[in-house]
C-alpha cells in the first residue's frame, strides 16, 4: 500500500474515491495504471518519464513522434550507465587478477592503489597528485590535518 501512496505523492495515481473515514479507494482504472507504471519501470523508464507518458496517454497525445524523444533520452542514459558499468567491471577484473597473483597473507596492493594519498611507489602523495611536503620543524611546524 505504501507504493500506492508514493505514486499518489508523485502525481502518478489518484484514488478514485475515499471512504467517509478517509481511506483511499482504487478501482479497475487505478489497477491498470499501476500495471502501466510497473511495466514502464521494468524496461528502465524513470517516474519522470512515466509521468510524461501518462500525460500523453491521458491527453490522447501518445503519438510516436512525441514518445520517441522520451525513449531516445532514456536509452542515452542507459548507454552512459552501461559504459560506466563496463569501466567498473574492467577495474574490478584487473583488481581481482592482482589479488589472485598474491598469496593470501600478502599486503594487498589494490587497497594502496585505491588510496588517493598514496602514489604508485608507496610514498605519500598530496591530494593534487604531487608528493607531500615533509613536515617542517620548529614551533607549530608539525603536520596538521586539514
Amino acid at each position: 500500500m505504501s507504493t500506492l501512496r508514493y505514486y499518489e505523492r508523485e502525481g502518478l495515481l489518484e484514488p478514485e474515491s475515499r471512504t467517509a473515514s478517509g481511506y483511499r479507494l482504487f478501482g479497475p482504472q487505478s489497477v491498470e495504471r499501476v500495471r502501466f507504471i510497473r511495466a514502464a519501470q521494468s524496461v528502465g523508464f524513470t517516474l519522470g518519464d512515466i509521468r510524461v507518458l501518462l500525460e500523453m496517454q491521458a491527453g490522447d497525445h501518445a503519438r510516436c513522434g512525441r514518445v520517441r524523444p522520451v525513449i531516445e533520452e532514456r536509452l542515452g542514459h542507459v548507454e552512459e550507465r552501461l559504459l560506466e558499468l563496463r569501466r567498473f567491471r574492467d577495474s574490478l577484473e584487473r583488481f581481482l587478477e592482482i589479488c589472485r597473483r598474491r598469496e593470501d597473507d600478502d599486503a594487498c596492493p589494490v587497497v594502496d592503489e585505491l588510496d588517493p594519498h598514496e602514489s604508485s611507489d608507496g610514498s605519500p602523495e598530496a591530494p593534487d597528485g604531487r608528493g607531500a611536503e615533509a613536515p617542517r620543524g620548529g614551533a607549530g611546524g608539525g603536520a596538521r590535518e586539514a
